[in-house]
Order: C-alpha cells, then structure tokens, then sequence
C-alpha cells in the first residue's frame, strides 16, 4: 500500500497546484476585466461628449468613394452620428460588453449600373451587401425564369461603423473599422495604458477626416504595418455558383469572473 499511498500524495499535490494556478489566473482575469471597464467608461463618456457636439455643431466632412462595379460616390456628406453602448450582466450588475459609432455619409445623388450575367450580378450583389450599401435592382428574365440581366441603382450613401471591445483575457482594447474613409475593414489592438485623451482626440480627428496619425499608434499597428495588399477586382471573387439556363470560449470565461462579486442573498 505504501506505492499506492506516495501515488495519492502525488495526486493531492497536483491537485492542489492545480487549483492554485486556476484562481491566479481567474484572480488576473479578474483584474484585467475591471480595468477594461474603467478604460471603456472613459472611452464611452469622451465619444459620448464628442457625438453630442457634431450633432449640434454639424461640421463640414466630404468624403467619396468609389464602389466596383458601380462607380464613384462623390461629395458625400458626413452626418447623423449616433453612439451606443451594448451591456453584459453579471451578478445582476451591468458592464459595457461593446461600444458602437456610427455615421452616414451621402449625398442624395444615385447611380446605375447594369450587369449582364447572372455570375456578375451576384457578385456585385454580395460586395454591396457585404459593405451595407444599399440598392435596387430590376431584373430581366428569359422566358424560363432564369436571370438574364440587371439594372442596379444605388443611392450615394455610405454608413460608417467603429465598433469598441475589451478583451480582458489580453488585457486589451479592440477597435474595428468599416468603410472609414473607404470600403474595407480594418481592426486596432491597443493596451490598456495606450488608451488616454491624447489617443482618443486623434481617433476623432480620424473619424472627421483630419490630419492625424491614429492608424501608426500603439505598439501593435506598428508591428503589424505591412503594404497594402494588391486590389481585387469583385468580378474575380468566387462566389456560390448561380444557376444560369442551360445551352439546353469566452463565454465560460466571463461566467468564472462571477466568483469576484458577492453574492446576493
């Protein structure tokens, strides 16, 4: 009995360091969640100021764009900020879980354009659904159903997101773009301790279309700068095939941050 005895000891013991390294890690995850949503409160009440002003002072912002397929959007103008924040609960108690920006920019004008096959009509459906561009189309049938041609006419209008996130297990600050300054996505990781006034003051004058150096700060963008990748023309991308007429964790995560609040009774 005495091997299967040093057996059980070696087992408690692994047991035990086991449940050690749990709670040091829950006790940092702890940690870093509080300090995300002290960074994100901030960042809400700044862009919270800021979004109440441009609604009221309703600066000058031109913008244009150009949609494959489609054409230019020119002199569109930026308006209609809104800002909203998306919370988690826990123990009964609210935390922001997300932050959104969003702004139209338009110019009331409309452009047409005509596709042939029924392989580019999708495809240019898929692209301006995929950047939320909205449109109307006409279709043009054969006489056994089957989409021949399309007449596409889309609004000059362009609705800008950034989004905000805290990922408390990297103890980071996520900030996802889409179709600022034109169609594409874009994502920023920043520490904790980068997010300050300074950083948010040049996210402003990046969503005013200032002068401004946000896209080169924190030490992620500048280790992740690299060129541009080589633009795609949207009739290459491959999309579902369209039928033509025939010649013939986290969660569990977040749930274990509970144990650092008291219960209710």
């Amino acid at each position: 009995m005495k091997f299967l005895d040093e057996l059980k000891k070696e087992a408690e013991t692994l047991k035990q360091k086991e449940a050690l390294d749990t709670q040091a890690k829950l006790t940092t995850l702890g940690k870093n969640f509080m300090q995300l949503q002290a960074k994100l409160r901030e960042i809400y009440a700044y862009l919270d100021d800021l979004v109440k002003q441009l609604n009221i002072v309703k600066p000058t912002v031109v913008r244009s764009y150009y949609i494959e397929g489609v054409g230019h959007f020119e002199n569109l103008k930026q308006h209609d900020y809104f800002l909203n924040k998306m919370h988690k609960s826990i123990d009964n108690k609210d935390f922001i879980d997300q932050i959104t920006l969003r702004f139209r920019c338009a110019s009331g004008a409309v452009l047409t354009a005509e596709k042939e096959s029924p392989s580019t009509i999708q495809a240019l459906k898929e692209y301006l659904w995929n950047y939320n561009i909205k449109f109307e189309t006409q279709e043009f049938k054969t006489e056994r159903g089957f989409v021949q041609r399309a007449i596409f006419k889309v609004p000059c209008e362009v609705v800008v997101n950034i989004t905000i996130n805290g990922d408390f297990e990297k103890s980071q600050i996520k900030i996802h773009t889409k179709n600022m300054e034109r169609l594409t996505e874009r994502n920023f990781t920043f520490e904790i301790d980068e997010i300050n006034e300074a950083l948010l003051e040049e996210l402003s004058k990046f969503l005013l279309g200032k002068p401004n150096n946000f896209c080169q700060l924190g030490k992620h963008q500048l280790t992740a700068a690299r060129p541009a990748s080589p633009k795609r023309n949207i009739l290459d991308t491959q999309y579902p095939k369209v039928e033509e007429e025939p010649d013939d964790k986290k969660k569990g995560l977040l749930d274990s941050i509970k144990s650092f609040f008291p219960e209710r009774r």
